[in-house]
């Protein structure tokens, strides 16, 4: 699960910076809309991320206190 989690945050982490660079470029050619529906599209991208990424942390967190129980028992 941490891989899949791991490797979907780099996915979307690739997407925001493509999506980035395409909103500067659709502003360079002065294409208000398509920069506008970009940076929607980007926020979409942003929020999976930091949902995927704090997840993966959780699930990092639970493996991490579970093997200290178990030591400590």
């Amino acid at each position: 699960m941490h891989q899949e989690l791991t490797a979907k945050e780099a996915k979307l982490g690739a997407e925001y910076k493509k999506l980035s660079a395409d909103i500067g470029k659709a502003k360079e050619d002065g294409d208000t809309y398509t920069a506008r529906e970009l940076k929607e599209k980007r926020e979409d991208i942003q929020k999976e991320y930091w949902e995927t990424r704090n997840r993966r942390e959780g699930t990092m967190k639970a493996i991490a206190e579970k093997w200290q129980a178990e030591e400590a028992a």
